[in-house]
């Protein structure tokens, strides 16, 4: 085999050429196809549901108080639309166009803001 980078995957070693690399952003959800890499879809999902959960978690607080503001002062229709925001974030991973996206690169393109613009 020719020269390339080694690249490693569970228990398994080959050499890669440089160029055939996937983008790293779900490298681990790389497997071994053959002498390529693919990527395992099901598992980038799973890697970008957590990039999710861990990008709207600091989004909860200012939400909160808003709730917590508007049910203090009486106001039920604000704390209805805090609530409305609060369910969207909640909703952000287990939309389906998560599910729906053919290749990493369509998966990535699904950041926190596009899913929470719809």
């Amino acid at each position: 085999m020719s020269e390339g980078t080694s690249v490693r995957i569970g228990n398994e070693v080959r050499k890669i050429d440089p160029e055939d690399l996937p983008d790293r952003l779900f490298r681990e959800a790389w497997a071994f196809s053959g002498q390529a890499i693919v990527v395992n879809m099901d598992r980038a999902r799973e890697i970008h549901r957590d990039r999710l959960r861990a990008i709207r978690a600091p989004l909860f607080e200012p939400l909160d108080v808003e709730v917590t503001r508007a049910l203090v002062s009486g106001d039920s229709g604000a704390a209805a639309a805090a609530e409305a925001k609060r369910q969207a974030l909640r909703d952000v991973t287990d939309d389906v166009r998560l599910l729906a996206a053919p290749t990493p690169e369509a998966l990535a393109a699904l950041d926190i803001e596009t899913l929470l613009a719809e």
